[in-house]
């Protein structure tokens, strides 16, 4: 049997429930094993030269404050349907299965994903394969900017990329803003958006092709086809600054 299938349909209702009324997306929909991936699609318009992507369910409030941001700006947003939780678990051919779905987009991505959470497989990564690939076609098939937001979690800033922290070999610049909180801060591929950003006094993280770690993310996945790319992280509880960032993002790129 094969390891997933792909159904374009017209749901009724959005997914979560927490969250304002917002038009009917297109679900592309993906099985592996026992569970059934989703990934909606918002068409807002297409007046905005980036796309926003949410691959984590269960940061709530990135989810909640970049749809609501893509709805009123004309742009086109993407989100995991997944319950909401960081990682997909499951069972493939009665074996555990669980990944970071933003962690699929390279060939060391899925394996290092897989193996990190004890259910590497053939079969396993074969699947992870194929739904990377359909996801990289839903969410790259223009020239948009990638625009990737995520919950900032507590043990996570800025300062993982500066001098002596743990990530600080993988990027070629970084710019701090200490009047701004280390949780909350762009990342880049694209250096131009890094010089812009940084002119603007925003924390921001640049990351260049050659150091960058692969670790099967998004922005690793744009470095390597060349696309633009911008990672915003912000504090779980600090929606004003997201849509600030948001709004200086929106900005730069018009």
């Amino acid at each position: 049997m094969p390891l997933c299938y792909l159904v374009h349909m017209a749901p009724k209702a959005t997914s979560y429930a927490s969250l304002p009324v917002f038009k009917t997306p297109e679900k592309t929909f993906f099985r592996i094993g026992d569970q059934l991936i989703t990934l909606e699609k918002y068409e807002y318009g297409t007046s905005r030269p980036y796309t926003i992507v949410a691959l984590h369910g269960n940061e709530t409030s990135a989810i909640e404050g970049a749809q609501a941001f893509a709805q009123s700006h004309g742009a086109a947003f993407f989100r995991i349907g997944n319950p909401e939780t960081q990682k997909v678990e499951g069972l493939l051919m009665d074996r555990k299965i669980c990944f970071d779905p933003n962690n699929i987009f390279t060939v060391n991505g899925r394996k290092s994903n897989l193996k990190e959470n004890h259910c590497w497989s053939k079969e396993a990564n074969i699947g992870l394969q194929q739904m990377a690939t359909i996801w990289e076609e839903q969410m790259t098939k223009n020239n948009s900017t990638i625009v990737s937001v995520h919950t900032c979690a507590r043990a996570c800033s800025i300062m993982e990329y500066a001098r002596g922290g743990k990530l600080d070999r993988t990027v070629k610049e970084v710019y701090r803003n200490e009047a701004m909180d280390p949780q909350d801060y762009f990342q880049t591929t694209d250096e131009v958006i890094f010089n812009k950003l940084k002119q603007q006094k925003y924390n921001v993280v640049y990351f260049q092709k050659a150091r960058i770690k692969d670790d099967g993310t998004l922005a690793v996945y744009s470095a390597r086809i060349n696309k633009s790319y911008v990672g915003l992280s912000t504090a779980a509880n600090h929606s004003a600054e997201q849509q600030r960032m948001l709004e200086a993002l929106d900005g730069l790129l018009n």
